[in-house]
């Protein structure tokens, strides 16, 4: 008796994204891809059945297509998760037990992912009891079209897009909480190898204190408050301006997004050319 499979097609069709990258030029980096991690096929990717020529209707004609026809894999994806609402530190710490090791596995194949995202990732979850959300124990990677060779530098974004994944399924900023995990990995070679030149330690990093050369400062309470003619500003400058607020012989001074920013002035004088 046959053995009968669900499979799924992937047609990269140019008409359907006519400025985007040339569509035979994914095609065989996916097949590419596929080539390499032909021993994961089954596990951490789907199965490869080849790649075809496909004629497509587009405009009243037909458009010849590459088409990569590859096993059905009926698991969720990783955004199905939000369901649940933000994701706990145990719901992501079990994302990263799946998630690490199987990139890993793939940077030993010689291919860097490119693409990691919540929509692209399917995964296989166990309930926990107690808990609305389950946990994650296993991970499949899909749609390799924008994938390229492992080296440093695509090592590190893939490492950059876990953190990113994370952030979106925890909604803050999940620095914290990579840390963590890879420091409870750090004899693990797929945690220090994915990390190793992201940068996961700005967010403590000490900063040297602000030093101004006279008391006379500026701050954002003054902004709000519209308060500067004593300052020798003006008024004015709360508004948003085009140009610099004010010049110190050739030195130019402005106003910065950044909340609780100071900022200094020494012996200023007021442009005649700003709107007040």
């Amino acid at each position: 008796m046959n053995r009968r499979e669900t499979i799924h097609d992937r047609i990269f069709q140019q008409s359907r994204f006519p400025f985007y990258r040339n569509r035979a030029e994914i095609a065989w980096n996916e097949a590419r891809a596929y080539k390499q991690l032909k021993d994961l096929q089954g596990t951490i990717i789907p199965r490869s059945y080849g790649f075809h020529k496909v004629y497509v209707p587009a405009d009243g004609s037909e458009e010849p297509c590459f088409a990569h026809i590859v096993e059905h894999v009926a698991l969720s994806s990783l955004e199905s998760l939000k369901k649940y609402g933000l994701l706990n530190e145990e719901v992501l710490f079990s994302l990263l037990n799946a998630l690490i090791p199987s990139l890993h596995e793939m940077h030993n194949c010689h291919i860097a992912y490119n693409e990691l995202w919540v929509n692209n990732v399917l995964v296989e979850t166990a309930c926990q009891k107690g808990q609305a959300a389950p946990l994650i124990t296993k991970v499949v990677f899909v749609d390799f079209a924008l994938s390229s060779k492992e080296d440093v530098d695509s090592i590190r974004e893939d490492g950059d897009f876990v953190v990113g994944v994370v952030t979106h399924l925890h909604g803050d900023p999940a620095v914290p909480i990579v840390m963590d995990w890879k420091n409870q990995h750090t004899k693990k070679p797929y945690a220090t190898k994915t990390f190793e030149n992201v940068l996961l330690y700005g967010w403590e990093r000490d900063r040297a204190p602000l030093v101004y050369p006279e008391p006379c400062i500026i701050t954002l309470d003054d902004i709000a408050a519209g308060i500067f003619a004593d300052k020798g500003m003006g008024a004015g400058m709360g508004r948003r301006h085009q140009q610099p607020l004010a010049e110190e012989e050739g030195h130019t001074i402005m106003v910065g997004r950044d909340v609780g920013l100071q900022i200094e002035y020494q012996r200023l004088h007021p442009r005649t050319d700003v709107h007040q």
